[in-house]
């Protein structure tokens, strides 16, 4: 093995030694962790969300929306706002996009939320509270982020519908 290759190998090793040390370093709470909202065309709402820093560290936070959609195994795909064909994340506003958080401390970030005058239908989105800590001497930088899914259903427009493909009774 080279000499640089064994000095890329030995950085590895130490970042990953030292990955839940930093990692511990991001501990927060959201509140609450999704809201449901049923709202008429034209309506506004409000609301807060609530981020507690629960590590030991001092925090700073950039908030901001994304686009979400189920994967076909049920996971969870983000993309940049305005990206997904049900997106409502253009119609959130927030008081707060970026702010710092002591250790302990809570922010409250207000949103406001309003549907077009055309909208029919389920709607989503999601509000990213991010932050970047990590060991820069190694240049190693981690980013943390958590969010709120948000699920907007247009009053008496949305179609529910299901189907029951098998059914099946054994007796014993």
């Amino acid at each position: 093995m080279k000499n640089n290759q064994k000095y890329i190998l030995l950085a590895l090793i130490a970042g990953l030694l030292m990955l839940p040390q930093v990692a511990g370093a991001f501990s927060v709470n959201l509140d609450p962790p999704s809201v449901y909202l049923t709202m008429a065309p034209g309506e506004t709402q409000r609301g807060v969300l609530t981020l507690k820093n629960q590590g030991k560290e001092k925090s700073s936070f950039k908030v901001y929306t994304n686009d979400w959609n189920y994967l076909p195994d049920g996971s969870k795909q983000f993309l940049p706002a305005g990206k997904a064909k049900y997106s409502c994340a253009n119609w959130l506003k927030l008081d707060n996009a970026r702010f710092e958080l002591a250790p302990g401390a809570e922010q409250k970030a207000y949103y406001q939320i309003t549907a077009p005058l055309k909208a029919s239908g389920g709607y989503y989105a999601v509000v990213f509270f991010e932050s970047v800590f990590g060991v820069n001497k190694e240049n190693v930088n981690l980013a943390g982020r958590i969010g709120t899914i948000f699920y907007v259903e247009i009053k008496d427009t949305a179609k529910k519908q299901g189907a029951i493909k098998d059914f099946q009774v054994y007796q014993k």
